[in-house]
């Protein structure tokens, strides 16, 4: 076609007037569909309804949802033909309505519907609505069939879902994937950290519970579902609580010198919601996720390792004005002072040699501060431009003071270093990301334009004092003492243009093309004292160096979607991405350049034989760019028998990927079935590169002088990694909202490889878990949760099979808790700990059990006046098995142990009555 008719052709397509939908439609063979839902006596717009549309002959589900903060609902792309359409919220009629997209009738407009409240009451509980539903890529729970104790939580009755599983920490996972992000009534909130809602949103505000597979923010935003999915949950609150002003209060004392206080207060107005909590604790307590932008934090085991001091305040803003504009923002600090003492049994694998063990002890302090920002704003300029914008951004503080002791040994007999270290560090790191996304659509349904521009900042500075003794047996005691800087720094930008086109009326095309680039820049300066009397004059050369890096990349794609029928879909893409990367060691005056081509395909296929069971397979090709830390070549000696350099000749990453899901339920017996396989494997995967020391002399690596014991470690590009797994989550009622019983099983192999002393060599990890969780309900006064979870894992050494070796672990946790009518409660939290197959000395068992006695009183026992008691044998231990290609190694971290503490809380609860349908469940 010639390049003139092309043009025109572009030119049309872009300025084409919405006055054509007519003929459009006609073309295409789709239409839309759209409306308002209103309560029919109070008149007010109905939010998160569920609207569906059903084909008029089997009733199989065409498309989902949820209706708007204005009541209001529309689907964009709706093929000819007869339908039905379907209006549910709990506490109303269920209401199925006939109707046709036709050439005539392309625009399909109910205007205002109402929904008429269902008299229907069961002890307060409207029970209209069963007790799961499924529809697309989300299932729904409806919390009036899941019984929880006065003033729990959203983790209490995220507990009780089946499929759902909250860990000690507060991390959930959903049908056997981790949960990244959780909303309240479709918005974000405090950002995507999930810990903010499931512990601070109480139970009697919650209406439904949603596990989705969300599609990402610019997928939806374009309007082109790209394949790539995030678990997400979304807890839809009460219609009649979304006016209202509700909260909490607490104050805690107890032995030991143990104290907690804390306090959230909410307000939420219809689509208006604004949300305040404070934290003040020394008992390891966090309503919040860690987030760690410099690398600084130990990585101890999270919250239960330590002795922590927790102080946190944060504010989180929702609101829709008008029909236009929607406004997400929070603000968070937090700081944790923690107290640690490490102790650690590693086995370092040396090829044709003995093995090296280590034992080390650590005693240190890290106190850490954290600001986060986030801030979205989405403003649908009129029916054809919608505008977003993005900002997130976070300020870190770390101070770091830590004492260590460690002694390493040939075999388990021969000495060869005995080290006594004390480090010193103070970091400040900042991370700001922001984009703007601006999506027009034309006149033609389905048919848009997309631009997204992004912008990215992040730095990092770091001042440091290491001082280690280093004794070797007959010889004098080496000293090293010195202080370094690191100042490391990086902008990012990229911007990206999509279009979308209906081709038919079951088949999508988006093209689009992308341009990322990256500038960073690292400096580190190190100094050691000429005497004692010296500031830190003398500059160590080969441990300072100053180093730029840059990348840019262009890539052009193309993807189409097609509906086969309607129970299969399928979209396939491909990317060509050209690449440059670029290295400048401006201190050794070294320049490297490298330049790839690379394809990157993509496949998503789902098949749905019913709205029950779907089945979903996404395949995708990735690269990764080594970080400025992997690249520049200078030594860190912080660890005085790990020392570390980069490796300006990295080559970039490829990451081949699939997932396999089905996801099956069953209403009449109200079981449901997830079954996953998932695999990856990485070409030129960035590995670890060792030069073990195991002699009893010292020896020198690339001008470093390596003692005896130590090691020397460098990135380097490695093949023959892979990984695959699978899994299977089968859950099912004993007595139906009564009982249940969810049982989970993973198997795990991954390949992974090192290099030591020049020599590859291979370790092949399995792994085999297996969880039972059984939640039992009666009424509102006993409540049970049993959870046991059995992990076994093995590791086979390619080159060195003698080093073969396996081990155990169980946990067995058991909460029963009782409350009486009358307000007395009884709570009980006992987990019971099994570790086989690791050191002598950390094959221990142990029983953690921590028990409460207590009295709601006041109106609505809204008061709770409790005794309780961690650890109440004095058994609390934290102890864990890392396997690693080069080694193997067993840690116990310090812990708190019993102490006794008096709490008191004030919940409050204060609701608008107007258009109040059913009463609080407490």
């Amino acid at each position: 076609m010639h390049l003139s008719k092309i043009f025109f052709l572009i030119i049309v397509c872009l300025f084409a007037d919405a006055s054509e939908n007519k003929l459009f439609a006609q073309l295409s063979k789709i239409g839309t569909v759209k409306g308002v839902l209103t309560d029919s006596l109070a008149s007010e717009p109905i939010t998160g309804a569920t609207v569906s549309i059903f084909t008029r002959g089997d009733t199989s589900l065409v498309s989902s949802v949820i209706s708007k903060a204005d009541g209001s609902f529309s689907f964009d792309q709706v093929s000819f033909g007869q339908f039905l359409l379907s209006f549910s919220f709990t506490g109303y009629e269920t209401t199925y309505m006939p109707f046709a997209i036709s050439a005539e009738t392309a625009g399909y407009d109910f205007k205002k519907l109402h929904l008429t409240a269902n008299p229907a009451v069961l002890q307060n509980v409207v029970v209209t609505s069963g007790p799961v539903t499924v529809k697309g890529d989300t299932t729904e729970f409806n919390a009036a069939n899941i019984k929880t104790i006065p003033n729990a939580t959203a983790e209490d009755l995220l507990k009780k879902i089946p499929g759902i599983e909250v860990d000690k920490d507060g991390s959930v996972k959903a049908q056997g994937e981790p949960v990244t992000r959780i909303f309240v009534d479709g918005k974000r909130f405090f950002g995507n950290d999930p810990k903010m809602a499931t512990r601070n949103i109480p139970t009697e505000l919650i209406d439904k519970i949603q596990i989705i597979d969300a599609q990402t923010d610019e997928s939806i935003f374009n309007g082109f579902d790209d394949g790539e999915r995030i678990k997400t949950i979304n807890i839809i609150t009460k219609k009649d609580k979304k006016k209202g002003i509700f909260g909490k209060a607490s104050l805690a004392a107890g032995t030991n010198g143990r104290y907690a206080a804390g306090a959230s207060a909410n307000r939420f107005n219809g689509d208006q919601q604004t949300s305040f909590v404070t934290q003040l604790n020394n008992i390891n307590s966090q309503n919040f996720s860690s987030q760690d932008i410099t690398g600084s934090q130990n990585n101890n085991g999270g919250n239960s390792a330590g002795l922590n001091t927790t102080k946190a305040a944060g504010f989180n803003y929702n609101n829709t004005i008008g029909k236009s504009l929607v406004i997400n923002g929070s603000y968070f600090y937090n700081n944790v002072d923690q107290l640690s003492i490490n102790n650690r049994f590693r086995e370092t694998f040396v090829n044709g040699d003995s093995s090296l063990f280590n034992t080390n002890s650590l005693n240190g302090r890290n106190d850490n501060s954290n600001q986060r920002l986030n801030a979205q704003i989405t403003y649908n300029i009129d029916s054809f431009n919608t505008v977003m914008i993005k900002h997130e951004s976070s300020l870190q503080h770390t101070a770091i003071n830590n004492q260590s002791e460690s002694f390493t040994t040939r075999g388990k007999i021969v000495p060869l270093n005995s080290v006594s270290a004390l480090s010193l560090s103070a970091t400040d790191g900042m991370r700001m990301d922001n984009s703007v996304l601006f999506r027009h659509k034309f006149g033609r349904s389905g048919r848009s334009i997309n631009f997204n521009l992004n912008y990215n900042l992040n730095s990092y500075d770091r001042e440091g004092q290491t001082f280690s003794e280093i004794d070797r047996p007959n010889l004098a005691i080496d000293t090293i003492d010195q202080m370094n800087a690191q100042l490391r720094g990086g902008t990012s930008y990229g911007m990206q243009v999509s279009y979308v086109e209906p081709v038919s009326s079951t088949a999508v095309v988006e093209v689009s093309y992308r341009y990322n680039a990256s500038e960073n820049t690292s400096d580190q300066q190190t100094y050691r004292r000429m005497d004692a009397k010296d500031d830190y004059s003398l500059t160590i050369i080969n441990l300072t160096n100053y180093f730029e890096n840059s990348n840019a990349a262009h890539r052009l794609s193309a993807s189409y979607k097609k509906q086969v029928n309607k129970y299969l879909n399928y979209s396939a893409g491909m990317g060509v991405q050209a690449s440059t990367a670029s290295s400048n060691n401006i201190t050794r005056n070294s320049f490297i350049e490298n330049n790839y081509i690379n394809l990157s395909p993509t496949l998503n296929v789902q098949y749905k034989r019913s709205r029950y069971a779907n089945f979903r397979f996404v395949y995708r090709g990735n690269t990764r760019q080594p970080s400025i830390t992997q690249l520049q070549d200078v030594i860190n000696n912080s660890n005085v028998t790990n020392i570390r350099t980069g490796n300006p000749n990295l080559k970039q990453e490829f990451d081949h990927s699939f997932n396999l899901r089905y996801n099956g339920y069953r209403p009449k017996s109200a079981t449901n079935l997830t079954i996953t396989l998932d695999g990856s494997k990485i070409v030129n995967r960035i590995g670890t590169a060792y030069i073990i020391n195991s002699s009893s002399d010292s020896m020198q690596v690339e001008g470093y002088t390596l003692v005896p014991g130590a090691q020397f470690t460098r990135p380097e590009n490695l093949g023959g990694v892979f990984d695959i797994g699978g899994s299977i989550n089968y859950s099912f009622p004993i007595v139906r909202n009564v009982a249940n019983l969810s049982l989970g099983s993973r198997l795990q192999y991954n390949r992974d490889v090192m290099a030591m002393n020049k020599i590859n060599s291979f370790i092949h990890k399995y792994s085999m878990s297996g969880t039972a969780k059984l939640t039992l309900s009666i009424d509102r006064q006993f409540d049970l949760n049993f959870k046991s979870t059995t992990r076994f894992n093995k590791a086979v050494y390619e080159n060195e099979p003698n080093r073969n070796g396996d081990f155990f672990n169980q946990v067995i946790g058991f909460e029963p808790t009782y409350v009486s009518k009358s307000g007395w409660m009884f709570s009980n939290d006992i987990d019971y700990g099994i570790n086989r197959g690791q050191t002598a000395g950390f094959n221990q068992s142990a029983m953690l059990w921590n028990m409460s006695f207590g009295k709601l009183f006041l109106k609505k026992q809204q008061a709770e006046l409790k005794l309780s008691v961690f650890d109440l044998l004095n058994q609390n231990i934290n102890i864990r098995r890392n396997i690693e290609v080069s080694y193997v190694e067993d840690l116990q971290d310090q812990v708190l142990n019993r102490y006794f503490l008096l709490s008191f809380t004030y919940n409050l609860k204060n609701f608008s009555k107007g258009g109040n349908r059913r009463s609080d469940r407490s």
